[in-house]
């Protein structure tokens, strides 16, 4: 996908209307090298009968000058998960022994009246793995919320 392309719909995902959910989720930097898979997951805790039909989300990964390297935007049902893969070897084309930062972020675009994230009970992990083993060598599960508003001035370019 086009990067020109690929900023608008974030531009668009980030300054959508006050309904909806103000917050992203990210998690801290990690490195990645070559022969190695990251892996952005997410889980909606929502119970079928209770919680709406589905939550619309985007995945993203960033480089560490805030750049999206890759995106997917998928509803999501309750009590079903959905991932992002980003491959250090045809995503970001790393030779042998080089390493780049990157962070994984979530962004809840489904409506959220009560603006706490209530409508989509999310649970994000950040995996990265062995391709060839396909052995997980980390996993974080704590993320930071941050306002969409820093977002969307950085990669308005």
């Amino acid at each position: 996908m086009p990067m020109r392309l690929i900023i608008c719909f974030l531009g668009l995902a980030l300054s959508l209307p006050a309904q909806f959910s103000s917050k992203v989720d990210t998690f801290g930097m990690v490195g990645v090298a070559n022969g190695q898979t990251v892996r952005l997951n997410v889980l909606n805790m929502g119970l079928q009968s209770t919680e709406p039909p589905t939550c619309l989300i985007s995945l993203l990964f960033l480089n560490d000058q805030g750049e999206v390297l890759k995106t997917k935007t998928v509803d999501v049902r309750p009590t079903h998960s959905t991932y992002l893969d980003l491959d250090a070897d045809t995503d970001l084309l790393l030779a042998a022994n080089e390493r780049r930062q990157i962070r994984g972020l979530i962004i809840p675009l489904s409506a959220d009246p009560g603006g706490m994230g209530a409508a989509c009970p999310l649970l994000p992990t950040l995996e990265l793995f062995d391709r060839s083993t396909g052995k997980t060598s980390l996993i974080l599960t704590k993320t930071q919320v941050i306002p969409r508003a820093p977002l969307l001035e950085r990669n308005r370019d």
